[in-house]
């Protein structure tokens, strides 16, 4: 596993995604919702119309809005209240609700099938709460769809050749790195930076799934 942390500039927790996800709302909702298509075509390829599809993590609600104009029936939550506020605001015909993946308030084998993209990560304590609340509201036989941070070859290299520990993601953030962690835990952050998200190996992903069937 890889963790990352975010320099403080970037606030924490619900703060941080408040504010990611707080830009250009009504341009957003005026055209189509941007979403991975590889990604919403290998999901819908498992779907039926009758279903009933969660998005826990929905954020902004593109695939939320993406399902739901595709006829089927998905229900979103986000723990931003603000976001949440927002989207009901100004697409009421979603439904869209705040909550905690770790604690959802619904009942047991609600859903035939829960999309989590980019989300069961950014718990410093680890994925294990985060599974089984899914694995409790998937009907028997329900379909979970999860995509995480990826110890992929280029990054298992990087790795082994950067020289610090500091750097500039992708999105231009100050964040800091820690290379092979083998366990989850909460620990004092490095100076100035908070805990952020792991990125995870293939083996390590498939333990985690399969640990909660």
């Amino acid at each position: 596993m890889r963790k990352k942390y975010l320099h403080n500039e970037y606030f924490d927790g619900a703060a941080f995604w408040t504010k990611n996800w707080d830009r250009n709302w009504e341009a957003k909702f005026a055209r189509p919702p941007f979403v991975d298509l590889r990604l919403v075509r290998y999901i819908e390829a498992y779907l039926r119309k009758d279903m009933v599809l969660l998005e826990g993590g929905c954020g902004d609600c593109m695939y939320v809005r993406y399902f739901s104009d595709r006829g089927y029936s998905v229900i979103g939550v986000d723990f931003s209240e603000a976001t949440v506020c927002r989207v009901n605001g100004l697409l009421p015909g979603l439904d869209v609700r705040y909550g905690d993946i770790t604690k959802l308030n619904f009942g047991d084998d609600y859903f035939d099938a829960y999309y989590s993209g980019g989300v069961i990560e950014h718990i410093e304590e680890g994925v294990d709460l985060q599974l089984a609340e899914a694995k409790r509201v998937l009907k028997p036989g329900g379909l979970f769809f999860v995509t995480v941070p990826h110890m992929n070859a280029s990054r298992r290299l990087a790795s082994h050749l950067r020289e610090s520990c500091e750097k500039l993601d992708m999105d231009g953030r100050r964040t800091y790195l820690k290379e092979h962690i083998n366990r989850f835990q909460t620990e004092v952050p490095p100076d100035d930076y908070h805990f952020h998200e792991y990125a995870f190996t293939t083996i390590e992903m498939r333990t985690f799934l399969a640990r909660h069937n």
